[in-house]
C-alpha cells in the first residue's frame, strides 16, 4: 500500500512536469495565439462588440454568458485596420468590415446582416483605410452611416462617403484636394471633418450641411493632418488631434457657427471625453509605458489617473446603470492585449473596480514566450528606450535582431494583427533576440533636424553601444528587419555603414530621389525629412539615398515587394535588386503579386517567415 501510494505521488509529479512544460512557438501556433485587434462599446453601455482573430463578436455586458459570433473569415486587412467598427445610436445595430472590400450591417445579434459595399455587384471601395484613417459613424437619428473611403487603391484622396438606409444608396460626398481623416455629426444635419495631406500643411476642420450640401471652414492650421474629431453635445465642442499632437478645441455659438476655444491642454494623444463633456481622456508618456490621464478643457488642471505600468489606452467612456465606466486595452512586453473597463474615481485620480471583458491571457498558455525588458540609454542630448525580447530557452548569448521604425515604440505585446511583430515570436522561438529600439529622429513634417537617416543610424548604433554588455545579446551578431519606413532606414542603415551582417528590407524606399520626385508625399521622410526636393538638394540626396551609395554596401539584403503598393511602389526593390546584383552584391528579391503594403494573406506570411528564417540563418 505503502509502495502504491509512492508511485501515484511519482506519477503526478511527473505529470505535472509534463503538464508545465512550454513548446516553442511555430508558424501554425500564430492562427492560435490572438489578442483583440479592436472594439466598441455600445451607446447604451451593455454591448460590446470586438474582433479577434478572424472572427468579430458581440458580449452582453450584463450577461456575459450572451456572447455570440457576428462574423467569421474576416481577413487580416480587415482586422489590421484602425477601428471600422460602430453601434448604431439605438444600440441595436453595428457596421464592421468583414474584408478589403465588404461592408456589413448587423443587427446585435448577428440575426440580420446586409452588405452596402463590396459585395457582388455593389460599389468596390478597396481602400477603406489606411494607417491614418478613422472608421464609420451613425448619424443621430441612424439614417446614415459615413465614412472616409476611397474607390480604388490608386486614387490619392479619400473623400465621405454617405449610405442612406433609406433609399439604400451609397455616394460621396465632398470632393477634397486632401483625404479626408476623420469625423463626427453634430445633429441629423451637420457634420464636422478633418483633412489633410502629407505634402504640405493642408490641415483642415470643415463643417458640412447634409441638406444643402454646403461646407464652410472651421479652421485651417499648420497640421497636416486633422483626426481623433470628436463632438460632445453635452458642451456643444468638437475636438480635434493634429499630427503633432496639438489639440485643438471649437464651441457652436448661438448661431451654429464654431469658433476656436482657448485652452491650455497639453499635446498629447487623447483620445475620449468625458460624459460630462468638461475633461478629455488620453494618454501620457512615461518611459515606454503609455498611461491614462484627464484633461479639463477650461484650465490646465491635468489629472494623472493611477493604473498599473504597461500601455494602457483609453477608448470610450459610456454610462450603464448610473455608473461611468472607461473601457480600454492594457498590454506590456509579457501581457497579452486585453479589454478592461473601470470607473473612475470621483475625483477622477484612479480606476477603480478593474474588470476584464476580454482576457488573452490563456490563448498563450503552455508557450514558450520570450522574457521582455526596457532597455534605457543617453544619447545627447536625449534619453532614449528599446523593448527588448529575449528566447527563454537560450541560456547564452543570442544573435540580435534589430527592427528599427521611428520613435514610437511601447512597453506592449506584439501586435499579432502585424505580419512583422507576430513573426517576434518566430524570432524568439528560432534563438533569436529582438529589439524595437526608439530613435531621435520621427515620420512627421515637423522634424527640424531635416537628417531623415542619419539621426536614425546614429541612435542604432547607440543601442548596440547599450546592450553590448547585456549576458543574453550577441552585438556581434547583428541583423535587420524592417517595413516601410522601416525598410527604408534598414537601406540606409547598410549603405552607412558595416556594422550589420545581414538585412531583410520589405516595402521600402531606396531611391530617395525617385521617391521624392515621383511620389511626394506618400511619405513623411520625402520632402519633410530631407528638408527640401532633390533639386533644390542635389548633392544631399545622392549621399543620402541608397540607391546612389550601392558601391559602399557589403551586407547580404533579402528585399520584399508587393505589386500592390499604392505607398511606396515595388519599383523600388525591383531596381535596387537588379542594381546591386549588377555590381556583385548580394541580394534575393521575394515579390507578392497579389499582396500591397501588408503581407496579409496567410499562404504569404508563411513563404515570408520561411524565406526571412532561411536568409538570415544562412548569414548570421
Amino acid at each position: 500500500m505503502k509502495y502504491s501510494l509512492l508511485i501515484i505521488i511519482v506519477l503526478f509529479l511527473c505529470s505535472c512536469k509534463i503538464t508545465g512544460q512550454k513548446t516553442p512557438i511555430t508558424f501554425e501556433d500564430l492562427k492560435s495565439l490572438e489578442t483583440p485587434s479592436f472594439f466598441a462599446v455600445s451607446p447604451d453601455g451593455d454591448k460590446m462588440a470586438y474582433a479577434v482573430g478572424d472572427s468579430l463578436f458581440v458580449k452582453i455586458l450584463s450577461d456575459p454568458s450572451r456572447t455570440r459570433t457576428i462574423s467569421g473569415g474576416m481577413t487580416e486587412e480587415a482586422t489590421y485596420a484602425n477601428t471600422f467598427l460602430a453601434w448604431s445610436n439605438d444600440s441595436h445595430r453595428l457596421v464592421f468590415r468583414r474584408n478589403a472590400d465588404e461592408i456589413v450591417v448587423s443587427t446585435f445579434d448577428g440575426a440580420e446582416q446586409f452588405s452596402i459595399a463590396g459585395a457582388e455587384g455593389q460599389t468596390k471601395l478597396v481602400t477603406l483605410q489606411n494607417f491614418y484613417m478613422e472608421g464609420p459613424k451613425w448619424s443621430p437619428n441612424d439614417r446614415y452611416i459615413t465614412f472616409p473611403a476611397q474607390p480604388h487603391a490608386i486614387q490619392s484622396t479619400a473623400q465621405l462617403w454617405f449610405y442612406d438606409r433609406e433609399r439604400k444608396t451609397l455616394n460621396p460626398k465632398t470632393i477634397e484636394d486632401h483625404m479626408i481623416v476623420s469625423h463626427d455629426w453634430i445633429d441629423k444635419d451637420h457634420l464636422v471633418y478633418g483633412m489633410g495631406g502629407f505634402s504640405g500643411s493642408d490641415g483642415a476642420v470643415k463643417l458640412m450641411e447634409i441638406s444643402t450640401g454646403i461646407i464652410t471652414v472651421i479652421a485651417y492650421a499648420d497640421e497636416s493632418i486633422f483626426n481623433e474629431i470628436k463632438y460632445n453635445p453635452k458642451t456643444g465642442m468638437v475636438f480635434a488631434n493634429s499630427s503633432s499632437f496639438t489639440p485643438y478645441l471649437f464651441k457652436r455659438d448661438q448661431s451654429g457657427t464654431f469658433r476656436d476655444y482657448e485652452n491650455e491642454l497639453p499635446r498629447a494623444y487623447y483620445t475620449a471625453w468625458s460624459t460630462d463633456g468638461i475633461w478629455l481622456l488620453g494618454q501620457h508618456k512615461v518611459g515606454m509605458d503609455y498611461l491614462p490621464f484627464k484633461a479639463h478643457i477650461d484650465s490646465s488642471s491635468y489629472k494623472k489617473i493611477n493604473s498599473e505600468m504597461g500601455t494602457i489606452l483609453p477608448k470610450q467612456v459610456r454610462s450603464h446603470a448610473g455608473k461611468d465606466y472607461v473601457y480600454y486595452t492594457r498590454e506590456s512586453g509579457t501581457l497579452p492585449k486585453s479589454i478592461f473597463r473601470a470607473e473612475i474615481s470621483e475625483n477622477g485620480d484612479s480606476l477603480m473596480n478593474e474588470e476584464f471583458l476580454h482576457n488573452s491571457t490563456e490563448a498563450f498558455a503552455g508557450k514558450l514566450l520570450p522574457d521582455a525588458e526596457i532597455i534605457s540609454w543617453d544619447q545627447d542630448p536625449v534619453s532614449l528606450d528599446a523593448q527588448l525580447f529575449l528566447p527563454a530557452q537560450v541560456k547564452g548569448r543570442a544573435p540580435l535582431i534589430l527592427i528599427p521604425y521611428a520613435n514610437a515604440y511601447l512597453n506592449r505585446f506584439p501586435n499579432m494583427d502585424y505580419f512583422l511583430e507576430k513573426g517576434i515570436f518566430l524570432l524568439t522561438s528560432q534563438g533569436y533576440a529582438v529589439a524595437l529600439a526608439n530613435n531621435s529622429g520621427g515620420t512627421n513634417q515637423r522634424r527640424r533636424d531635416k537628417e531623415y537617416g542619419p539621426r536614425e543610424l546614429r541612435d542604432a548604433l547607440g543601442f548596440l553601444d547599450a546592450v553590448g554588455n547585456h549576458p543574453r545579446v550577441d552585438t556581434s551578431n547583428v541583423a535587420l528587419i524592417g517595413h516601410s519606413h522601416g525598410a527604408t532606414m534598414v537601406s540606409y542603415f547598410i549603405s552607412h555603414s558595416d556594422r550589420f551582417d545581414v538585412a531583410v528590407g520589405i516595402n521600402g524606399a531606396y531611391d530617395w530621389i525617385m521617391q521624392a520626385n515621383e511620389f511626394p508625399g506618400r511619405m513623411y521622410g520625402f520632402p519633410y525629412g530631407m528638408g527640401g526636393m532633390p533639386n533644390e538638394l542635389p548633392e544631399k540626396y545622392d549621399s543620402y539615398s541608397p540607391m546612389e551609395n550601392i558601391d559602399r554596401i557589403s551586407t547580404p539584403l533579402l528585399l520584399v515587394a508587393g505589386e500592390g503598393d499604392g505607398q511606396i511602389p515595388p519599383v523600388h526593390a525591383e531596381e535596387f535588386h537588379n542594381r546591386l546584383e549588377g555590381a556583385g552584391k548580394t541580394s534575393k528579391l521575394l515579390y507578392f503579386e497579389d499582396e500591397g503594403h501588408l503581407i496579409e494573406k496567410e499562404e504569404n506570411q508563411r513563404e515570408f517567415w520561411e524565406r526571412v528564417l532561411k536568409f538570415i540563418g544562412a548569414h548570421l
